[in-house]
């Protein structure tokens, strides 16, 4: 980018200092232009395209909202030269088809165009030391991105911890925040697969303050370094399969949060400040005993949260869990806790839920209410001590299209043949109709299940 950079400066410079024409201020503009967009579209393209590093919002509109507009302005500007340049062209046609016939010169017959005697003095009224002046202005910012780029090629940082630096981090930027002192910073890191890595480096916290996804699938990891929440850039987080045992970083200070996922750890402790932030979006924490939601709700605010997945955790549900506490919630995997009944307040789900699982939690009864669940299309209520379920809702089950339900392993299917009592491969198996969905569920990654089907590894 720089060099693109450096060389329209120099092409800039070398159109001031020559003479001023339609056409030449026409091309500027339009260069100007694209330069504008490129700058904007290609970063943000490289980052989700190319690395998958979600942007927030604000910083979406923080980086296009002032250049759009300016862009925006010059097409205007671009319009309106067109037309001139084009009714120009048309009218010299027209000038030079009748002196021709004349057998004169066209400027012995006619009047200068407007438009190019317009160009003509704006060119007159800026002095040429001041174009002078411009040009070399121009000249001197193609040099410095010029330098900016042969120093980002040659220059290399030194002292980066070789797990994280050298082999796990994707997408490498030594010189943000520092324009001519590499660092050894990062912005996504993928470590999968690693059984010797049990601790990050420290130098992770200090060095890698760009970082915005982390990655660490099927390794050793017991404990995080200290003062992760100064990596303020944080927007996406996995550390699953790993043997992790406390998280108690303060993700409020990572105010760009979107994505946590930590299931299959071993995390008995964590920050309270979790069940708080107001961005985040999906949670996955399923599989890790002793990973329990607090019983206290006025402790629980996820505005914008629309995945929750906590299965197999044996935590105790809040009674009081409501919408309050979860607005927006679609996706909510509770199988594998404790709950007798549904919560007190769960019919204020009504209009959100799409996907349930309650499975193995101990049910004694599906309340009624489920029934005016309007967008419900997925329930799972496998292997608790339901004994009945209400002709209500099993018509819901039967008049919404496509509506998965699993009620195996519940007294009820002894004595009822119009529920889905089919069991699946295995009692954690999520869906019959996930093995086809082109990724690999966890649930599903089984010998019994085949690997989902084939699509995990195995």
């Amino acid at each position: 980018m720089c060099l693109g950079l450096a060389i329209e400066c120099f092409h800039t410079a070398w159109t001031m200092i020559h003479k001023n024409t339609p056409a030449r201020r026409d091309r500027q503009v339009k260069i100007d232009a694209t330069v504008d967009f490129l700058c904007v579209a290609i970063p943000l393209c490289v980052m989700w395209f190319g690395y998958q590093v979600p942007i927030s919002v604000p910083e979406m509109l923080s980086i296009t909202l002032m250049p759009t507009f300016f862009m925006l302005a010059k097409l205007d500007d671009i319009l309106e030269e067109g037309i001139h340049h084009r009714t120009t062209q048309q009218v010299l046609r027209e000038q030079l088809k009748q002196s021709s016939k004349q057998k004169r010169r066209r400027e012995s017959l006619f009047d200068q165009v407007a438009h190019i005697e317009m160009a003509k003095e704006q060119e007159d009224k800026v002095p040429r030391p001041v174009r002078l002046v411009a040009a070399t202005y121009n000249g001197l910012l193609g040099l410095f991105f010029l330098v900016v780029a042969i120093a980002h090629v040659a220059m290399r940082p030194t002292g980066c911890d070789k797990t994280t630096w050298e082999n796990g981090c994707v997408n490498k930027i030594p010189f943000c925040k520092s324009l001519f002192e590499p660092t050894c910073n990062c912005v996504s890191l993928h470590i999968e697969n690693n059984k010797s890595l049990v601790r990050l480096s420290n130098s992770l916290v200090d060095e890698m303050t760009g970082l915005r996804k982390l990655f660490i699938r099927n390794c050793n990891l017991t404990t995080l370094p200290p003062n992760m929440e100064q990596l303020t850039e944080m927007v996406d987080i996995e550390i699953s399969f790993n043997r992790l045992q406390e998280f108690m970083v303060d993700v409020l200070k990572w105010e760009y949060l979107s994505s946590l996922e930590l299931m299959f750890n071993n995390i008995t402790k964590h920050h309270e400040n979790l069940w708080q932030h107001p961005q985040l979006v999906n949670l996955g924490i399923n599989s890790n005993k002793g990973f329990w939601m607090p019983q206290d709700v006025n402790k629980i605010k996820l505005p914008q949260l629309i995945f929750l997945d906590m299965g197999n955790n044996s935590g105790i549900i809040p009674n009081e869990l409501s919408s309050t506490q979860l607005p927006a919630i679609n996706i909510m995997f509770l199988d594998g806790n404790k709950m007798e009944n549904l919560p007190s307040k769960f019919h204020t789900f009504q209009t959100t839920i799409q996907y349930l699982g309650i499975a193995r939690c101990g049910l004694k009864e599906l309340q009624q209410y489920l029934e005016s669940f309007d967008n419900l299309k997925y329930l799972d209520a496998r292997n608790n001590s339901i004994t009945s379920v209400s002709p209500e809702i099993k018509q819901m089950i039967k008049g919404t299209t496509d509506f998965e339900s699993y009620f195996s392993g519940n007294p009820v299917c002894q004595s009822d043949e119009d529920l889905n009592c089919k069991r699946l491969c295995t009692d954690y198996c999520w869906s019959e109709k996930g093995f086809t969905n082109g990724g690999c569920d966890e649930t599903c990654d089984s010998y019994e299940c085949k690997y989902d089907g084939g699509e995990c590894t195995v």
